[in-house]
């Protein structure tokens, strides 16, 4: 089966689309992304404990979620965000009071080493390099060497070229929401990519001229590729000159891509396994 990828310019669209005109609402979306993010760090890893890390935009939103479902598997899960809780949006701040009533524990810096970091820090459409405290989680958890998943796409990790910035979760997994992301497909610095359905009907990928198979007829997470060893994530060097970024405000609705703007006409096309 044949899996088309998407820009971060068509999958805004296609989030667009979701909300305005088919009026799928954005708490729907986080939900199934969070509780696929949870499926994928306990399948891949079976952890016993896991910190999120979470961003202030819907990205870090859908690590809220998942840390929820964390903890109803039995996981140790504590959240670790980027932001005060003042700055984060109305859904999230939402999904994070829940977690407080739950007794999950909630800080802004990272404590013990767990077995797995959820990294929903920054989303498809971030630009230029991590900065501030974004940059510093990431730093601090890289230095305690555990097992990382990223929801969407890693942190750190440019879209348009295919490079990575520094800092970057480098060498994570990575449960890629709706479709792959174009320039992420056999990047050698992703040690695995899963896509998940979190929903997006195809009269969606319609309306931005996609023609998506039914990817999800038997699971609701595909593995679309794998390094074969830790060895042939190669070091790339990071971008120079790159812009530093408003850290991201939304998935969903982000501010503009620094994404070009390609057709479908030149999506590259992967195979499923």
């Amino acid at each position: 089966m044949t899996i088309p990828t998407v820009t971060a310019q068509q999958m805004k669209e296609a989030d667009r689309i979701m909300t305005e005109d088919l009026n799928i609402s954005v708490i729907q979306i986080m939900e199934n992304a969070g509780r696929l993010l949870a499926n994928a760090a306990q399948e891949i890893f079976s952890p016993k404990s896991a910190v999120v890390l979470v961003g202030p935009g819907n990205n870090g939103a859908d690590g809220l979620v998942a840390a929820r479902y964390l903890h109803n598997k039995n996981i140790n899960v504590e959240v670790v965000l980027s932001t005060d809780e003042g700055d984060l949006s109305e859904i999230g701040a939402g999904h994070l009071d829940t977690l407080k009533r739950m007794g999950i524990p909630v800080s802004n810096s990272i404590g013990k080493r767990p077995d797995v970091f959820i990294d929903c820090l920054l989303g498809y459409n971030a630009k230029g390099a991590p900065h501030g405290r974004v940059a510093e989680l990431i730093r601090e958890a890289k230095v305690l060497e555990s097992s990382v998943i990223s929801c969407d796409v890693p942190s750190g990790f440019n879209l348009t070229s295919g490079q990575w910035h520094d800092p970057a979760f480098k060498g994570s997994v990575c449960v890629t929401l709706g479709l792959p992301k174009k320039g992420m497909i056999l990047n050698s610095g992703i040690k695995m990519t899963l896509v998940g359905d979190i929903g997006i009907p195809p009269e969606v990928y319609k309306k931005i001229g996609v023609d998506v198979p039914n990817i999800f007829l038997d699971k609701d997470l595909v593995e679309i590729a794998k390094q074969e060893d830790e060895e042939s994530i190669t070091e790339e060097q990071p971008e120079e000159d790159a812009e530093i970024p408003e850290e991201e405000s939304d998935d969903d609705s982000e501010e503009e891509s620094n994404q070009s703007d390609d057709g479908p006409d030149d999506m590259p096309f992967i195979e499923s396994n």
